[in-house]
C-alpha cells in the first residue's frame, strides 16, 4: 500500500496469502495464514502477464515497497498482528527488510520472492524490481543484496530469465556497487538526467523509474523523458501517484 493511499475495502484486499479463520486484519475480514497461498492472487497475476504481453507491454513487477511509517506497516500481512503461522513477536517497520532485525519474518519474504518468480517462468516482457525506495524507513543493503540472491536462484534455468532492477535514490547518487545479477538501476525523479552520467561506468541499463509532481500536463513528463533518453538512459518508466 503506496504511501497516502486508503485502506482497502474490507474483504477485498487480495494477497499472496490465503485468509485464515481468524479474524482481526486491520483492513477488514479475517487475518492471513502465512502457511499458504491464495490461488486467486496468483491467477490474477497470470492474467495480468497474459493480457499485457497479447498487447506488447513490458511489465516491471515490483516485490516490494518501503514501510514509509506505522501506517503501512499497521495494514501489512506480514505484521504479526496480521496474520496466523507466521511469527508472533512485535516487528519494527523500520526493521522488516533487514537480515538481522526482522524478527523471523525474513523466510517468509524468500517464499514470496520464489513463489512470484516461479509465476513469471514462461513470460519474456517482465523486469523485476527489488523493493520501491528502499533509501527510506531502515531498507538495508545487505537485505536487497540477499533478495537478489533469491530471485537470481530462483531464475536459474528458466528459460527467459528476468533482468533485476534495484531502486538506487531520487534524483542521481554516485559511488553505486550494485549486486553482480542487477542489470538495471532505477532512479526517482531523475530530472536533469544527472544518473545517467553519474553511472555510466557501471554498464548498467539507467532508468528514469518514476516522475511526478509537475502537474497532469503532457509537456514537462515528455520533455523530461526525451532528455533523459538522449543524455543515454535506458528506461524511461513514466508517472507517480501525484498524476492522479
Amino acid at each position: 500500500i503506496e504511501r497516502n493511499t486508503l485502506a482497502p475495502a474490507p474483504g477485498r484486499f487480495l494477497a499472496p496469502w490465503a485468509r485464515s479463520s481468524t479474524p482481526g486484519y486491520a483492513g477488514g475480514g479475517n487475518q492471513f495464514d502465512l502457511a499458504r497461498w491464495d490461488p486467486e492472487y496468483f491467477a490474477r497475476l497470470r492474467e495480468l502477464l497474459r493480457l499485457t504481453s497479447d498487447a506488447g507491454v513490458v511489465v516491471e513487477l515490483t516485490l516490494f515497497c518501503t514501510m514509509y511509517e506505522a501506517r503501512q506497516w499497521s495494514l501489512s500481512p506480514l505484521n504479526p498482528r496480521n496474520h496466523v503461522g507466521g511469527v508472533d513477536r512485535e516487528v519494527a517497520f523500520t526493521n522488516l527488510f533487514t537480515l538481522d532485525r526482522h524478527g523471523g519474518l525474513l523466510r517468509f519474504q524468500e517464499e514470496y520472492v520464489r513463489r512470484v518468480v516461479g509465476e513469471l517462468k514462461d513470460f519474456d516482457h517482465v523486469l523485476v524490481e527489488i523493493c520501491n525506495e528502499p533509501y527510506f524507513a531502515g531498507v538495508s543493503i545487505d537485505w536487497q543484496r540477499h533478495i537478489a540472491d533469491v530471485i537470481a536462484e530462483a531464475q536459474r534455468g528458466h528459460p527467459h530469465p528476468k533482468p533485476i532492477a534495484q531502486n538506487i535514490s531520487n534524483g542521481t547518487a554516485k559511488g553505486v556497487k550494485p549486486h553482480p545479477e542487477v542489470s538495471v538501476l532505477n532512479f526517482h525523479y531523475a530530472s536533469p538526467p544527472d544518473a545517467v552520467a553519474d553511472n555510466a561506468g557501471l554498464r548498467r541499463v539507467i532508468s528514469d523509474d518514476e516522475t511526478g509532481f509537475r502537474g497532469t500536463n503532457d509537456a514537462p513528463y515528455r520533455m523530461e523523458a526525451w532528455d533523459f533518453v538522449v543524455a543515454g538512459g535506458g528506461i524511461f518508466n513514466h508517472l507517480d501517484y501525484s498524476f492522479a
